[in-house]
């Protein structure tokens, strides 16, 4: 069976002898992969561009990590980014495999207990953590295996990190601002991560999967109800895969009455011109790996 070759570039690509100092960006997902360039001098996104995997069924979905990354390893014989000096890599892990642990509690050499707990990790992965330093806590999750080690293999100065981390790095630098209780929502096309801040103070991480986007706000009333937060004043941020025209924003709004979006442009994040507002908002964790620290 052909590997699949949907492209779908949001920016014009800048040549790499015209801009120097050039970041590089790369998330990982079930259903592919996507990319972002970046000048780190003047920190615009120079360029997006994202890579889709169909999603295999019944017995065959148990290969679907290898499928994504047989899908890059074509990618790289065609775009050899390997041969770049890059200033950066920074590669973020989509996936529900994951854990938090308070740095108080964390030690590295039982980091995979933590995450047995509560999931079955397929043997071919492995566990790693990153530390994120706006909650002093440890996200713990797991990696298909032959992909960090070709990830390792192929890139320098590469940073690898679970989009977990991002998300709340992005949020608690957010929450340090606004200094109130609010509610927090990365939208996938069939899956959402959350997380609720009381000032700095993180309440809850998780994440949950959807078929329909009844299912959806029912697990968002739920986050509510049981941490006892009122509907018509808590505010929900919305960032991702969603926009004022999507239904799953139809239904939260006929429910929760404050609904905004996280602002995603920064001053060490530019988008170019011809970059939309709705691309900017599906790559947001993707483009917020370039500055997270």
């Amino acid at each position: 069976m052909p590997l699949p070759t949907t492209n779908q570039a949001s920016a014009p690509f800048i040549d790499r002898e015209q801009i120097k100092n050039i970041r590089l960006s790369i998330q990982f997902a079930l259903n592919g992969f996507s990319f972002a360039l970046q000048d780190g001098l003047s920190g615009r996104i120079l360029k997006i561009e994202s890579i889709e995997v169909p999603l295999m069924l019944g017995d065959e979905a148990a290969f679907q990590n290898e499928k994504v990354q047989l899908r890059f390893e074509n990618f790289l014989a065609q775009n050899p980014f390997d041969s770049y000096v890059f200033d950066r890599v920074s590669v973020v892990i989509t996936n529900s495999f994951f854990t938090l642990i308070p740095q108080s509690l964390y030690q590295e050499e039982v980091a995979p207990s933590y995450l047995s707990i509560g999931h079955e990790l397929p043997e071919d992965f492995t566990v790693k953590a990153n530390y994120s330093r706006e909650i002093d806590a440890y996200v713990v999750y797991g990696i298909y295996a032959p992909l960090f080690f070709l990830l390792s293999d192929t890139f320098s100065n590469l940073e690898i990190r679970h989009e977990l981390t991002v998300f709340l790095n992005k949020i608690a630098s957010i929450q340090k601002k606004e200094n109130k209780t609010a509610v927090y929502v990365e939208a996938h096309a069939d899956s959402f991560l959350v997380s609720v801040f009381q000032a700095e103070k993180l309440l809850l991480a998780n994440t949950f999967s959807f078929k329909e986007k009844e299912d959806f706000v029912y697990f968002l009333l739920a986050i509510y109800d049981l941490l006892q937060l009122n509907v018509e004043f808590i505010p929900l941020w919305f960032s991702g895969m969603i926009d004022r025209r999507s239904p799953l924003y139809a239904i939260a709004y006929q429910y929760i009455r404050n609904i905004d979006f996280v602002k995603i442009e920064t001053a060490d994040l530019i988008f170019d011109p011809a970059i939309e507002d709705i691309e900017k908002m599906k790559f947001n964790l993707l483009t917020q790996a370039l500055v997270c620290e």
